[in-house]
């Protein structure tokens, strides 16, 4: 994040207004904040973090404590920031719940607070992201900047005397800041992912094992090496087994082969068989073929002199 400008009105010890332009310090990455005591300078580190989180830096004082008793009624306590983070531009702007005169008749009345942030694209008012709401503009600032209002002020704004708590903070709280400002989440998803994969090997290879010991107890054996000795010794009855049943497969095979053949033949000697049976039958009929075929030259002949015998 890089300072723009700063407006601090009716704020702390500054009664009116005042603009602090911080592209005057041109490319300069370290400047000082210098003045007597009580000129206002951790105002101007109050008035950033209130901008952006409706806090001071120190935490003492409440924001709606901030207005300038000095003054006048009529001038609203409001804090202005303008700010780039990367390429984008924003502006944000806060006002503190305070007593303001009436615009009609005498007395004060109450002005909530409220907050509006923009993103300045160029436009002639910028695109506004939030209108009023206090706790919306601060989600947005903590989604922008990726810290938290006690994050901020231990690494960007610390205060007078604060810069020991950051030393003496313990390694899970500087763990968390330092993660969200160097975004290593990235590298927190991939440990993450590595122990899932580890914690699944594991597993695995536990069940493995599992598995070999139970191999190991079926084999009544104590340990892998005594199972290696038990295949080896197996290993002749094995060879001797393979051999066994290859000669049982080509034993298989000729016996195949020799049923295969008695098929044939015996199907040979069914279609003789139905052969015979058909002559025989054939025979048995040719007699009766023989009689029937004489009635037959008769019936002819009788035939041919018919008309004879009807003219007799």
């Amino acid at each position: 994040m890089k300072p723009i400008k700063l407006t601090i009105q009716a704020f702390g010890p500054f009664s009116g207004t005042e603009v602090i332009d911080f592209t005057k310090l041109g490319a300069n990455p370290l400047f000082l904040i210098n003045g007597p005591t009580g000129a206002g300078k951790s105002t101007i580190l109050d008035a950033i973090c209130f901008a952006l989180y409706s806090q001071t830096t120190g935490a003492e004082r409440e924001a709606s404590q901030m207005r300038c008793d000095h003054s006048e009624l009529a001038l609203l306590t409001e804090v202005s920031f303008e700010f780039t983070l990367g390429d984008k531009r924003y502006l944000i702007r806060r006002v503190p719940t305070q007593e303001r005169a009436k615009s009609r008749g005498e007395g004060t009345t109450t002005h909530n607070a409220e907050a509006q942030l923009r993103q300045l694209d160029g436009s002639e008012d910028g695109r506004l992201i939030v209108s009023k709401s206090v706790s919306d503009a601060t989600s947005e600032i903590k989604q922008l900047i990726g810290l938290g209002v006690d994050q901020f002020r231990q690494v960007m704004v610390l205060p007078q005397g604060k810069f020991r708590d950051l030393l003496m903070a313990d390694s899970k709280e500087r763990e968390n800041i330092f993660s969200q400002l160097f975004e290593t989440q990235i590298y927190k998803k991939i440990e993450n992912r590595l122990k899932e994969q580890a914690s699944g090997i594991k597993q695995k290879v536990e069940r493995h094992q599992s598995e070999i010991r139970g191999i190991l107890q079926a084999s009544e054996v104590n340990s892998e090496p005594e199972l290696d000795e038990e295949l080896d010794a197996l290993k002749p009855k094995l060879e001797e087994a393979k051999a066994a049943k290859a000669r049982g497969e080509e034993q298989q095979k000729i016996v195949q082969r020799d049923n295969d053949h008695a098929v044939v033949i015996n199907k040979r000697f069914e279609d003789l068989a139905n052969k015979e049976t058909e002559q025989s039958d054939k025979r048995a009929m040719a007699s009766d073929i023989e009689v029937k075929q004489v009635l037959l030259d008769q019936a002819l002949k009788a035939q041919s002199i018919y008309h004879l015998y009807s003219a007799q």
